[in-house]
């Protein structure tokens, strides 16, 4: 199936942006750029792929073989 884009839409990709690890910048700063930059690129955006991991949590589950 392909796409047909409008020549003056494009198509952005953002990929592991890793939101809620800790880093330099708070996860809550990396948010607001985030929704910033989601919010400038929606205007001429025929699609926006959202890839790898968006969000960071630690998911944690006992093993198996801890019995």
């Amino acid at each position: 199936m392909l796409m047909e884009i409008p020549k003056d839409k494009k198509v952005y990709f953002a990929s592991d942006n890793h939101l809620g690890l800790n880093a330099e910048l708070s996860s809550q700063e990396r948010e607001k750029y985030f929704v910033k930059w989601l919010d400038k690129v929606s205007k001429d955006a025929a699609a926006i792929y959202l890839l790898g991991d968006l969000f960071c949590l630690l998911y944690t589950s006992p093993s198996p073989r801890a019995s």
